[in-house]
């Protein structure tokens, strides 16, 4: 679901490969000419890429599709209603699967189940807050709420990094029905589904299951975590 200046629709994908913060250099313009059904005009280089990739729109996609959502009937939600839960699981046959968010730390992946994910965004301003929990580095206001922010080292079998060290380069803010928490991950890899064949017993406390990485039969194992436990 993509939004821009308050618009949203939504473009059917097969899988989320990852997030990148790009410098404005790194987008090339190749369609010079203005057209009404042009998409796609410019090109972005992206560390890792062979290639550069396609750069959607996203302002002329909104003008296009706002035709089909300008008129809302009275008893339609708003744009701006908590939406429903999305279902993680889907089951396929005898198998099932359900879609995590693959995030890392210190080299070590870990995933979340999506629906616990509010949002991911690059790590604003931290208010400090006196230490009363491991790896508490703070708070900050979300959704006109104040968030507790913490690394989760200690949880990942890991030791905690010194307390003047940087702050990682993203937040990911967990959500359950009574609670929210903002987690620093260094890198956000992609959104991912796991086949219920590939868990394993957990390793951490905090976990409930390990996952084999499908992507890659010779990476370490992916531990999936539970946001309540968090």
């Amino acid at each position: 679901i993509l939004q821009h200046c308050g618009r949203m629709t939504a473009i059917a994908i097969e899988r989320t490969v990852g997030i990148a913060v790009v410098e404005d250099g790194a987008v090339q313009r190749v369609h010079h000419e203005t057209a009404a059904h042009e998409l796609f005009h410019s090109v972005l280089k992206v560390d890792g890429c062979e290639h550069p990739i396609p750069l959607l729109d996203t302002a002329h996609l909104m003008q296009q599709t706002q035709v089909w959502v300008e008129e809302q009937d009275l008893d339609r939600p708003a744009f701006d209603a908590p939406p429903a839960a999305p279902s993680a699981t889907q089951t396929t046959g005898n198998a099932s699967t359900e879609t995590y968010v693959v995030a890392e730390l210190q080299g070590l992946r870990f995933a979340l189940p999506v629906q616990a994910v509010g949002s991911i965004l690059q790590t604003p301003p931290i208010q400090k807050l006196p230490q009363l929990a491991v790896g508490l580095q703070g708070a900050f206001t979300w959704d006109r709420r104040n968030i507790p922010v913490v690394r989760i080292h200690h949880e990942l079998g890991m030791a905690l990094p010194p307390a003047d060290s940087p702050m990682q380069a993203w937040l990911m803010v967990l959500r359950t029905d009574s609670a929210a928490l903002g987690i620093l991950v260094d890198r956000l890899v992609a959104v991912q589904r796991f086949a219920s064949s590939r868990l394993q017993p957990a390793v951490t406390a905090s976990g409930t299951e390990v996952a084999l990485d499908p992507g890659n039969a010779g990476a370490p194992p992916i531990q999936l975590l539970s946001a309540a436990a968090l």
